[in-house]
């Protein structure tokens, strides 16, 4: 199963900002702002998976919220649930990831959990650290899509991941 924390913050509703000497794999992008960018990427990703998969999609900025649950395959209303999104907010990485947590621990028959955040990763490091540590903790593997790469952003990238 796929636990994927799409981060719609205010800054995601910015223009490209970044370095362009990422130290990890790295995508173009023709989107003009973060957020589109953020959308492209998941959709890219779910279509990747090859067989469906379960997925849980949380959108977050300073708080996180459920807004699906299904098959990775059912393109339509996970764009629809990606269309509603608007940057908006703070970034806040821990409580997605906390949020996350407790979807986890109501989950039952799901051996194996992955889990995707797609962000700027403008967000506290050491809040985002501890949560991602817990998660850890609990056999969860994080994977990050690191949207415009800044020495912050990645710093909380590779924090978390």
């Amino acid at each position: 199963m796929w636990i994927i924390l799409l981060d719609h913050s205010g800054s995601m509703g910015e223009p490209f900002r970044g370095k362009s000497d990422f130290a990890g794999r790295s995508r173009t992008s023709q989107a003009s702002v973060k957020l589109d960018a953020a959308r492209s990427a998941l959709v890219e990703h779910l279509a990747g998976l090859g067989a469906p998969s379960r997925v849980a999609l949380f959108e977050f900025t300073s708080t996180a919220s459920l807004i699906f649950e299904g098959m990775s395959d059912d393109r339509g209303t996970i764009q629809t649930a990606l269309d509603a999104l608007q940057a908006d907010d703070g970034t806040e990485i821990a409580a997605a990831l906390t949020e996350a947590g407790a979807y986890i621990s109501h989950i039952q028959n799901e051996p194996i959990f992955r889990l995707l955040v797609i962000s700027d990763g403008l967000s506290d490091l050491d809040r985002a650290q501890r949560a991602a540590n817990q998660l850890a903790g609990k056999g969860v593997i994080i994977d990050v899509i690191l949207i415009d790469p800044t020495d912050e952003g990645e710093a909380v990238a590779r924090a978390i991941a």
